[in-house]
Formats: structure tokens, sequence, C-alpha cells
């Protein structure tokens, strides 16, 4: 009897935690609706305030803790991985590097709803150069830019979303 009760619990409790995740979820997919929906690239509406916190070419507007600034170096990092997956099976070569270029926070009646950031890596395109996938100096032939993607980040930095206007591209 007592086994099916800690397995009752047990069960009881991994249904709170699910419902937990999946409230918070909705709740972050709600203010990144509501972002999309009232801000532009310069401004809000509807009790929603954009403030630019971090800019890599903007240094004296910076405003984050070193340990924030690090926290999204790590997320952008990952979030980059996916490039593999993605732009990367085009005629592109990378370099691992992922700079954080710009992050917005945004918030609703005074409070913390999310982060929106942007990132990118150098690359090269390689379509229209020689490249043997190997020799890293015939990259100096190939056109140079960067691969830049947008995401939204919530508020604890657990979960993220990536921006559709901003999906990774080259420039």
């Amino acid at each position: 009897m007592s086994f099916v009760l800690c397995l009752f619990s047990l069960l009881l409790s991994s249904l709170n935690v699910y419902a937990l995740k999946k409230k918070n979820t909705d709740y972050f997919e709600k203010n990144i609706q509501e972002i999309t929906k009232y801000c532009d690239e310069v401004s809000c509406d509807q009790n929603i305030n954009k403030i630019l916190v971090y800019s890599e070419f903007k240094p004296k507007l910076n405003v984050l803790s070193q340990v924030k600034n690090s926290k999204f170096d790590k997320i952008v990092y990952n979030l980059a991985q996916i490039w593999g997956d993605t732009i990367l099976e085009a005629d592109y070569e990378v370099e691992d590097d992922v700079r954080l270029d710009k992050v917005f926070a945004y918030y609703k009646n005074k409070l913390l709803i999310g982060y929106h950031v942007t990132y990118s890596s150098k690359a090269w395109n390689t379509m229209d150069c020689v490249y043997d996938g190997h020799n890293k100096a015939e990259l100096n032939s190939c056109p140079s830019g960067r691969i830049y993607e947008s995401a939204y980040i919530s508020s604890d930095q657990k979960q993220f979303l990536f921006d559709d206007k901003n999906r990774a591209h080259f420039k």
C-alpha cells in the first residue's frame, strides 16, 4: 500500500511540474506574441517598453551585468549551433565564435517580460570561389560577411523562440 501511495505521490508531483512548465511556456509565448504585435524596430505600444540594454557597437549604452552578459553569450552560442542544419547546409563556412550583437529588454507595466537578442558569426560564401572545405587559406578568395540571427529569450533565460522575421541569413 505504501508503495502505491509513493507512486501516486510521484505521479502527482510530476504532473505539477509539467503543468508549471506548460504554464510558463504559455506565458512566455503570449508575451512574445504581444511584443511582435505591438512593437516595431523603434518603439512599442500597449504598455510595453523596449530598451536597448546591450550593443556590441555602442558600449556606453551597455547596462547588462557581466554575469548576465556571460549567460547571453552561452545562450546565443547554443542557439547558433542549429545553423549546421539550416543555413550552413548551403555554401557557407562559418567561424565558431558567436558574437552577441544587441540585446533589447521588454517590459510590460514595468515588469520584465523577455529579451530580444541578435547574434552573428563571421562567415564566407563559398558558392563563388574555390574552397575544398579544409584549407582555410582558400577562404581568402571567397566573399566574406556575417551570418545574423535573432531570438526572443524569456526573462529567466530558460526559454527561447527564434525571431521569424530575422532567421539566419548571410550579409
